[in-house]
């Protein structure tokens, strides 16, 4: 019974992750330089007796769509384009690098 359980539990799980990565790529549709993120799922059979018919769901790492979007002018001469797989290294306040597709620069 245990099995039959943790089966149906990553099952949900599963869907409670795309539906958090499909929440999430709505919510930033409209943010600069954002890229969808893909999420990929297998059934991995599960092993022991009386279990050949069972598979559990397995969540890949989620990737990201990185082709290029529209270029839009802005008529700001801040503003810059990034292409496919580019990321603009920003310093942070506290003095650490970070990454951002972001193209808004002012």
């Amino acid at each position: 019974m245990d099995r039959l359980v943790f089966a149906a539990m990553t099952g949900a799980r599963a869907a409670v992750n795309q539906l958090a990565i499909t929440a999430n790529n709505l919510a930033n549709a409209a943010t600069p330089g954002f890229r969808e993120q893909i999420a990929a799922f297998r059934a991995v059979p599960m092993g022991g007796d009386g279990a050949n018919t069972r598979a559990f769901a397995l969540d890949t790492t989620p990737g990201s769509n990185f082709t290029m979007g529209a270029v839009e002018s802005t008529n700001n001469p801040m503003d810059v384009a990034i292409s496919d797989g580019a990321y603009l290294v920003l310093r942070r306040q506290d003095g650490r690098e970070a990454l951002t597709r972001a193209g808004r620069l002012s």
